[in-house]
């Protein structure tokens, strides 16, 4: 008798995508060449291949949607193409194409790369800032309260508190995890979370991905893109 496989996290996968169908057309196959009444088992395993297809197609339109950002989305709307565009279009007005430096059109990709490093590493430079008179100008400081309420662990109340007056359809980090998903999963990962959070702090140290941000070039508006001064770099 066939029996219902175990479905895991590899149906997302291009090569399971793959296998899902050649495992129908096989089953249909055998199905048109049964000479048996009985068919139960062969039909059920198709259904059971077909549900499993089917969630490969969803998993792989929500990303394209969460990637799109799109905000009005029909129930069981499955227009892969026209959020697919949505996200290709807003990829390509974030990519810079051609670069004018002293006079030097730079087209090359890795060229263009190399002179972004070079501009936004200088444009944001550490300076020294020991006598700029913001700071001398400033009278108020913390109180012995107050101080006490800035240092020490985080807990679980204040990270909630944190996390409900976070903007959703936003990722706060590098590896593309939503508020949503913190939200919504908040009671199951809270605790490890917390504890992430506080180990780094116990040990004055970040983990290598917490000290790395993804740097995105917005093009201001109106503006002669040729030119890194009209891009906003935001992180």
């Amino acid at each position: 008798m066939l029996t219902k496989p175990r479905i895991t996290q590899k149906r997302a996968s291009p090569y399971f995508h793959c296998e899902a169908i050649k495992t129908i057309e096989t089953l249909e196959k055998q199905l048109h060449q049964t000479n048996t009444n009985d068919t139960t088992d062969i039909e059920n395993e198709i259904t059971l291949k077909k549900q499993i297809l089917d969630g490969i197609y969803h998993t792989h339109l929500n990303g394209i949607i969460l990637r799109a950002r799109a905000q009005h989305v029909e129930h069981n709307e499955k227009n892969t193409k026209y959020f697919a565009n949505i996200e290709k279009r807003r990829s390509e007005q974030k990519t810079v194409h051609k670069l004018v430096v002293n006079g030097k059109d730079i087209t090359n990709r890795t060229e263009i790369l190399e002179e972004q490093r070079l501009f936004f590493e200088t444009l944001y430079k550490r300076k020294n800032v020991e006598n700029n008179t913001l700071f001398k100008n400033t009278h108020h400081a913390l109180n012995q309260e107050e101080k006490q309420l800035c240092d020490g662990l985080l807990n679980e109340y204040e990270c909630g508190l944190a996390l409900k007056e976070m903007q959703n359809n936003k990722s706060p980090g590098s590896d593309g995890i939503t508020i949503e998903f913190y939200k919504i999963f908040w009671n199951e990962i809270k605790t490890h979370l917390i504890n992430s959070l506080n180990y780094s702090f116990n040990n004055e140290n970040l983990t290598t991905l917490q000290k790395q941000g993804i740097i995105s070039l917005i093009p201001k508006p109106g503006k002669n893109l040729e030119s890194l001064s009209n891009w906003h770099p935001i992180s």
